[in-house]
Parts: structure tokens; C-alpha cells; sequence
């Protein structure tokens, strides 16, 4: 082989390593330029999971804390407006701040500490913002949340939503003119530092979203709406109104051996909740209206006093003639029997009876009757009102919608003064302290548990229904049973034997605008026809009924 010709095999031979070399050069760089790029990629997405899983467990904490009245009591916050929302932190101290009652206050950092988190972030290392809508806003007494309370703020752009009632923002990086200095607390608390895309009406805000982050916005929003935060809701008020709400009806069965009747379902905006003899089904009868209720002074229902048994003795004089529509006076004189050789001796049992008005058209409360005694030259004292079998006084209802209270006592007497004047004094009949929505909890004490379902008018979407055994015919008493007429209640346990019930209709389903009088709006499925007697309780998914019924007995 020749020298020139092994010089040229080896010159290519060189020239093929350079170029596998080079090859293998390039390839290399294009490796590790795609891993690279994979690796910002997978960095990216792991912010933005980290930045939405934020924003959620945020929207969760939310609802949890609007729900939750074991964790408000924990904080020593309001727990008389279930489904209300904590204003924003607006100094960034972790802790909602005042009423909020302007729009520039319902905007700020999430209060992290009102609900129970940690200190979350997004991506860019910022604190998530957080906005409520002002019909939403925790101020009982002034605010009305319940399930026809809609949501003020509205989002636009790439993933519009309306009837909001909350929202969650994570701001991203600062955008180029956002001052974010923490050391200046005007700039580190200031929105336009930090949110872009929303627009301030007079009340509430209305934000915008973009389908990618551009140089003008970065924002990213996660909301609540009224349906979200319903859904969660509802149970919980279901709940409380069978531990606050139900033992009122169940008192006032309990001292008028029977049920109210009904108000008219009419429209429960404007309905004045008066009862309406005979109305076995529609709204609670939770008027409040002055002197609607009253005693009867005259004719066969005008107060009396008649002796009611008793070992011996008779009843003497008596006059009710001091008596008026919201005081019963009754006196009369009595004598005790003497029997020979007994060592005491032997009284009558005194009862008096009055009648209301419209008693069982209302829920009215059990007047304390006081019966004070006169024996002899004695001071006259206060002796107790009791009955075999039972509370005293007792009420019973009749089919007009009136009421009567009946109270009796023994009469005391002596040897030496066989004999008295009893007084008996009976205030003027009063609604229940549940119907009063001005009765504040805090402010009073825990004689009403009602407050939360006056103040924010749950009663307009709460549906009562009785058994007409258990409310007064036209000529007889109401039943102790309701054996062979009770209300059916589909998808409970025993279905067929309930004795009343109450059903809280929830949010609206068919979209309609409420108040409404149509009971179609409110309720679904059988509840929609009453009628029948024949109701049912929301199984499963509230797809096509969301109503949960509560009985109040058995």
C-alpha cells in the first residue's frame, strides 16, 4: 500500500471522528437543552398546582368557617348568622377586620387566622387576596343571608360567574409600576398593588379573568358562588332548626295539646304570618302583630271561675268584672268543709278559665297564671297552680283559631278559718320569644335560640305542615294521636305516622325569582302538592329536590 494512499485513509478516518464527535456534541446539546426545557416546564406546572391548590383549600376553609358554629364559638366570633363570611385582613394580621362595610374594606389578604389556616401562599410567594360580597358580610341584624340571599359580586372574561359570594385571588409576581414594599404599609396593603382587572361599583366589585396570564394581568381567581356555598349550608340548617326551631312547636303542643294552624303559603315575602283556622299546611305562624291576640271579655268565652272538684267545700261569690284584653282579674270566696273529728279541714279545688283570640293561629306562649290567697285575717299569699297529669295552666284550641287557658289549684283553709278569698291573675297572652327576630342571643342570654332564623328570615323558606288530627276541628279538641291520619313522609323510617312536620325548601332550583307564591319555586316533587298529606324527604344528590324535612314528632 502506498504512503500517499494510507496518508489519505487517514485524513478521513480523522475527518469521521470529528464529525461524530460533533454529532455526538450536538445531540448532547439537544438533550440537555429538552430536559431543560422539560424541567421549567414541570417547574411551572408545579407552581401553578401549588398556587390552585391554594386558592382551593382557601375556598374550602371558607365555606367551612361559614358553616361551622363550633369553630366560631372556638374563635369567639358570630355564630348567630350560619352562612355568613368573615370580612377581609386589610392590614395583614392574618385576622378579618371590623364590618367591612365599605367596598374598599371587602377587598384584602384572606383571613387566615379567622378560619383556621396556615399562612398560604401562591407560586410567587404572596399571600392570596379575598374579596366578599357585602350581602354576605358577617353583621347579623343587618345583613339577611339565607337560601334566597343572592351573591353581589360577578366575574368576567375567559370564566365568567355570577351571584358570587366570595372569591379567593392569588395575585403572581408583581406586574412593572406595583409597588410592594412591606415596609411601607400603604403600599403593602393597597389592591392596585397588587390585583389587576377589577372594576369598584358602590357596593361590590366585579373582577376579570384572562384564559392566559398577559403582561396586563395575572391574577388567578377561584369563587364561591350562592350554589356552592348553599349546598354546604343547607344541612347545617336543617340541623339547627331541628335543635332550635322544632321544640318551640313542640312546647307549644305540649301547653295547647295541639298544633297551630297554618298561615297561607301566599307569597312569603310579604305574607303577614297570621294562622288561619283550619290551614293545615303553608308558613309558621310567627306573627308578632300588637293585639291580635287578646283575652275575650264578654259572652260565653268571657273569663270564669267554677269549682273543679276537690275533697268538699263549696265555691262562693266570684266576679271577673275587672278583667280586660290583656288581664284576667278573677276573685271569688270559697268555704272549706268541716268534718267531724277531722283534724283538718276539707277545701274545694278553684279553676279559671280564659279564652283568646286567634291562640292557635299564632305561636303563643303559656301565660303564668299567679293565684293569691286570703285565709282569715292571715296576709294574703301566693299558693301554687298544678294539675294531676300534667303542666299548669293548660290551653286547649278550638276549630275558630281561639284558645282557652284553664288553671286550678286546692284551696288552703284552716281549722280556725274554714274558708277565703282567692285572686286569681292572668297576664295578657304574649307571643313566643322564638317569633321575635329583634330578641338578640349575646345581648340576652339564651332564652331564644331563634334569633339566627328570625333575624335572617329562614322562616320564609321553611314549609310547616300538621296533621288534622293534631289541630282542633270545628267542635272538638285536637287528638293526642294522629292514628289513621298522619302525614307521610317518603325516603324516613317509618314514612306513614308523623304528626307534623317542617320542611326547609333550600335555594332555588328552577331558576325562578324568589319570593315568589308559588310553592312550585320552593319546593319539589310531592312537598309541591300538600294537599295529599303526602311529603318527602331529599335522597341522594339534590338534583331534582334539594327540600329536608324535619318532624316534629314521632
Amino acid at each position: 500500500m502506498s504512503r500517499t494512499f494510507q496518508s489519505r485513509r487517514a485524513r478521513q478516518g480523522g475527518f469521521a471522528m470529528i464529525a461524530f464527535v460533533a454529532l455526538a456534541a450536538l445531540m448532547s446539546t439537544y438533550f440537555i437543552v429538552e430536559a431543560l426545557n422539560r424541567t421549567n416546564a414541570e417547574v411551572r406546572n408545579a407552581r401553578e398546582i401549588g398556587t390552585l391548590d391554594a386558592l382551593q383549600r382557601a375556598k374550602a376553609a371558607l365555606i367551612a368557617y361559614a358553616i361551622s358554629e363550633e369553630w366560631q364559638l372556638y374563635k369567639g366570633q358570630i355564630t348567630k348568622q350560619p352562612g355568613a363570611l368573615p370580612c377581609p385582613d386589610t392590614d395583614g394580621d392574618g385576622n378579618g377586620e371590623g364590618l367591612c362595610d365599605s367596598a374598599l374594606s371587602r377587598v384584602g389578604r384572606l383571613p387566615w387566622k379567622s378560619i383556621g389556616l396556615e399562612d398560604l401562599r401562591d407560586s410567587a410567594g404572596e399571600r392570596l387576596w379575598y374579596a366578599v360580597s357585602s350581602s354576605f358580610r358577617t353583621k347579623a341584624g343587618t345583613t339577611v343571608v339565607n337560601a334566597d340571599t343572592p351573591g353581589l359580586l360577578s366575574v368576567t372574561g375567559a370564566t365568567p360567574a355570577t351571584d358570587v359570594v366570595a372569591l379567593v385571588i392569588a395575585p403572581g409576581v408583581p406586574f412593572q409600576g406595583q409597588n410592594r414594599d412591606p415596609a411601607n404599609p400603604t403600599l403593602y396593603n393597597s389592591l392596585a398593588a397588587f390585583l389587576e382587572g377589577y372594576t369598584a361599583g358602590t357596593d361590590d366589585y366585579t373582577f376579570s379573568t384572562l384564559a392566559v396570564p398577559s403582561d396586563a394581568q395575572n391574577d388567578k381567581i377561584v369563587v364561591i358562588t350562592q350554589a356552592d356555598l348553599m349546598a354546604a349550608l343547607e344541612p347545617v340548617i336543617a340541623a339547627r332548626i331541628e335543635r332550635d326551631i322544632k321544640p318551640y312547636l313542640s312546647t307549644y303542643r305540649d301547653h295547647w295539646r295541639g298544633y297551630p294552624f297554618a298561615t297561607p303559603f301566599g307569597s312569603p315575602g310579604t305574607s303577614d304570618l297570621k294562622g288561619a283556622a283550619g290551614q293545615l299546611h303553608g308558613l309558621m305562624p310567627l306573627t308578632t302583630e300588637a293585639g291580635w291576640i287578646a283575652w275575650i271579655t264578654t259572652g260565653v268565652e268571657s273569663p270564669k271561675i267554677s269549682q273543679a272538684g276537690g275533697p268538699g267545700g263549696t265555691l262562693g261569690t266570684w266576679s271577673c268584672i275587672t278583667s280586660t284584653t290583656t288581664q284576667i282579674t278573677c276573685t271569688a270566696s270559697y268555704t272549706c268543709g268541716v268534718p267531724i273529728g277531722a283534724e283538718t279541714p276539707s277545701c274545694p279545688v278553684l279553676q279559671v278559665d280564659a279564652t283568646a283570640t286567634h291562640a292557635g293561629e299564632a305561636l303563643v306562649g303559656m301565660p303564668v297564671v299567679t293565684a293569691r290567697v286570703q285565709v282569715g285575717s292571715d296576709p294574703p299569699t301566693v299558693i301554687s297552680i298544678s294539675r294531676a297529669g300534667g303542666p299548669q295552666p293548660v290551653g286547649r284550641l278550638f276549630g275558630d283559631g281561639s284558645g282557652r287557658v284553664s288553671a286550678n289549684s286546692l284551696m288552703p283553709g284552716t281549722l280556725a278559718n274554714p274558708g277565703g278569698t282567692v285572686t286569681f291573675e292572668i297576664p295578657g297572652p304574649t307571643y313566643d320569644a322564638a317569633t321575635n327576630p329583634a330578641f338578640d342571643v349575646s345581648a340576652n342570654g339564651d332564652s331564644s335560640k331563634a334569633y339566627w332564623f328570625m333575624s335572617n328570615q329562614w322562616y320564609r323558606q321553611v314549609f310547616y305542615a300538621s296533621s288534622a288530627a293534631l289541630t282542633p276541628g270545628p267542635f272538638s279538641p285536637p287528638a293526642s294521636t294522629c292514628s289513621g291520619n298522619c302525614l307521610t313522609v317518603r325516603n324516613l323510617s317509618s314514612p306513614d305516622d308523623r304528626q307534623g312536620i317542617l320542611v326547609l325548601a333550600g335555594r332555588s332550583l328552577n331558576g325562578s325569582s324568589r319570593p315568589s307564591s308559588s310553592l312550585a319555586d320552593y319546593l319539589e316533587g310531592e312537598n309541591a302538592t300538600p294537599a295529599d298529606a303526602i311529603f318527602e324527604h331529599r335522597w341522594g344528590r339534590p338534583a331534582n329536590i334539594n327540600d329536608r324535612v324535619v318532624t316534629l314528632a314521632p
